[in-house]
């Protein structure tokens, strides 16, 4: 070789043979690799690997003061992160309380008297808990109220002028002779040892929202295993008391005995958590300590939560079979749609659930074969369901949804007391208890609503009430049954003895209606020289059905003030609202005088109702600024005396006319001083529309 090394100095490599197998090199073994599903937070800033022990992993041995850990033991990363949001969450929730709290307190501080508010400042630098000092101040309060006589501290004053205005003073105005406006217009007499307000029955000497129902079952039911939106069985009681003090009283949907009974006892024939949360989420706007009871889009106020499991069970029940709770539950629903000025999408549900009630025979005669109790929820239902859906056409002048009201009889009230819901009332200072006369109330209403029913039925736009051939002629029908049903009225329910909210805005209904039929007869001139009495003399009744409109709606307030939850109140204020700007613009032409200043006061009057309702309900709010906007500068500015209005922002009016959705009518006056009607939806739209083409003007109201 070249290199000098000899060929047989190499061992000789032979070929391995063909049946020997080929050597196994041995693996080094391997250990296994332990995961873990988190770092510390040291190891994560370094990019470091680590081994998850703890207290203190293995990079970290060196410094066990670095090695700090975000999770639990036996949590992931995403099961902290999720943690950590959901007690963000509750922390939001508690500051949020908190400072609601700061806010009552520094709103008490700032509108009490000095010796009250050295008070609470005096707590407050002794370290007592904020929430311990407001319940000290609102049980003063209430016990303040409990203490002063009656006519001192339960009566309202009228704003801008407080005397009733002349043009209401007329001889035969029945309301003025009645015990409410005198027992609301008592003095004190400090001569005298027994107060004069004594001679009267409590309800006529306190306001409705005083009074407390007498009922043993709203204290024994536990609303927590009809939902699972709350546990607080005793707020959900409170709010259910609420319900049937407010919204109850005037949109009625089915017996309150056998809704209570059931929600007792747990049966399901009359109550069904479906039921159960759409009556929670409506009560929510009668609660006062609800600050956001207004806000159906806040997603953190208990109203929204009770809605959204309303709807949630609503789309579980209403494709399975049909029950007379979720019949009920849909007209609920639009109720509470309406409130929020979502009526477009609030009609749908009563759409279903009258479709449901055709199929359940709700509207037919009532069948023997049910039982008593059920004879009874299913004919008080099918009556309830007639009179919401017909009060609902008429006013949004919508096609009727039921063609003829229900073949079940409506009993007497006297001799079938136990057909009718009845509620028995308690107030403050008072020893006895009052009873509301709920059956001979709800039996006059179903009669009224038949007559809106025949009226509804023969209206063919907005515009024009009674466009067909006859129109004036089925007018002055109308007007004599309407005559006819005032005749009809038990005492309890005269102008001279009504007293509570509901009675009170079943009279300004008839007048309603008296003043459309009036109009339209005095259109046809034609119609007055032959007409017989009394309507040879349409004027005449209709002076006094607007005297007597105006005057109920200020013994409304003088009794019972605004503060209470009413959402159809809200529909009889803008109707004085808009009739009285009408009539301010004709007199203000004339001059200055008394009338003008009476009308004034008017205006001011219901137009406070709608600012103090809209703290209760969107839809308020909503048809407060369309009155509001449509006021001169100068009415504009005495509100701001006599209401705690807030100047609204052009960003949010733009974005409540985006999400109103409402065909409710309005009166807006046009270009040359005419009353027009329109669509309050229609309106906000303009308004935003105005504002964007000129933001420079946004400061004039």
């Amino acid at each position: 070789m070249e290199d000098g090394v000899p060929r047989n100095a190499f061992r000789s490599i032979l070929p391995r043979r063909e049946d020997e197998p080929p050597l196994e090199r041995p693996m080094p073994a391997l250990l296994p690799r332990k995961n873990t599903s988190t770092a510390c937070e040291w190891c994560r800033h370094r990019r470091t690997k680590c081994d998850g022990r703890r207290p203190v992993c293995s990079p970290c041995s060196v410094d066990p003061t670095r090695c700090v850990y975000m999770t639990a033991p036996s949590e992931s990363r995403t099961s902290a992160l999720k943690r950590k949001y959901a007690d963000l969450g509750a922390q939001f929730i508690r500051s949020k309380q908190a400072n609601h709290t700061l806010l009552q307190l520094f709103d008490a501080i700032k509108s009490r008297s000095e010796s009250d508010a050295s008070a609470i400042v005096q707590r407050i630098r002794a370290g007592v808990d904020p929430d311990s000092i407001l319940r000290h101040v609102r049980t003063g309060d209430l016990l303040l109220q409990l203490q002063v006589a009656p006519e001192s501290r339960y009566r309202f004053d009228f704003p801008y002028q407080a005397h009733m205005p002349s043009l209401l003073r007329v001889a035969n105005n029945p309301y003025l002779q009645s015990i409410l406006f005198e027992a609301s217009s008592m003095l004190p007499d400090p001569t005298s040892p027994t107060p004069s307000v004594e001679r009267y029955t409590p309800q006529y000497t306190r306001p409705y929202v005083a009074a407390t129902i007498v009922d043993a079952r709203l204290k024994l039911i536990a609303p927590s295993r009809w939902t699972q939106v709350s546990n607080d069985d005793d707020l959900m009681r409170q709010l259910l008391h609420q319900y049937f003090l407010h919204e109850y009283q005037w949109f009625p949907m089915f017996h309150k005995d056998d809704f209570l009974d059931d929600m007792l006892t747990g049966s399901e024939q009359f109550c069904t958590p479906l039921l159960v949360n759409v009556v929670l989420a409506l009560s929510c706007h009668s609660h006062r300590s609800l600050t956001d009871r207004a806000d159906f889009w806040n997603p953190h106020s208990l109203g929204y939560r009770f809605t959204g499991e309303a709807k949630r069970l609503w789309e579980l029940e209403r494709s399975a079979q049909a029950s007379l709770p979720t019949v009920q539950a849909g007209a609920l629903i639009n109720i509470l749609y309406n409130s929020d000025s979502l009526d477009k999408i609030g009609r749908t549900f009563t759409v279903q659930s009258v479709a449901m009630a055709y199929g359940l025979k709700l509207f037919g005669p009532t069948l023997a074969s049910r039982t008593r109790k059920g004879r009874n929820s299913y004919d008080v239902t099918a009556w309830c369901l007639f009179s919401w859906a017909v009060k609902q056409d008429y006013h949004l002048a919508v096609p009727l949804l039921i063609n003829e009201p229900p073949k079940s009889v409506l009993p007497d009230p006297d001799t079938h007391r136990t057909w009718y819901p009845e509620f028995s009332l308690k107030y403050p200072m008072a020893d006895t208890v009052c009873a509301q006369t709920y059956g001979h109330y709800f039996k006059a209403k179903c009669d009224l609503i038949c007559v809106i029913h025949c009226i509804a039925a023969r209206r063919s736009s907005v515009k024009d009430i009674l466009t067909v051939p006859g129109g004036s002629q089925a007018a002055s029908q109308y007007v004599l049954e309407l005559i006819a049903w005032h005749s009809s009225l038990r005492p309890a329910i005269l102008p001279a003895n009504i007293v509570f909210p509901g009675q009170l805005k079943l009279h300004l209904l008839f007048h309603e209606l008296m003043i459309t039929m009036c109009e339209i007869v005095i259109a046809d001139t034609s119609l007055a020289t032959t007409a017989e009495p009394p309507l040879n003399d349409p004027h005449a009744i209709l002076a006094h059905s607007r005297v007597c409109f105006e005057t109920l709606i200020r013994l409304y307030y003088l009794r019972h003030g605004f503060e209470g939850a009413d959402i159809y109140f809200t529909h009889q204020l803008a109707l004085l609202a808009w009739r009285s700007q009408t009539s301010l613009q004709a007199l203000s032409a004339a001059g200055p005088s008394s009338d003008l200043e009476d009308v004034r006061s008017t205006l001011i009057l219901a137009v406070k109702g709608l600012h103090a309702q809209g703290k209760n309900y969107y839809f308020s709010q909503t048809v407060f600024w369309a009155v509001f906007r449509g006021m001169s500068a100068a009415d504009a500015e005495l509100m701001y005396k006599y209401a705690e209005i807030r100047k609204e922002d052009a960003t949010i009016g733009r974005l409540r006319a985006k999400h109103v959705q409402t065909q409710y009518p309005c009166v807006v006056m046009d270009k040359s001083g005419h009353p027009e009607k329109q669509r309050l939806g229609d309106m906000m739209q303009q308004y935003a529309h105005l504002q964007l083409q000129t933001p420079a003007e946004e400061d004039a109201i």
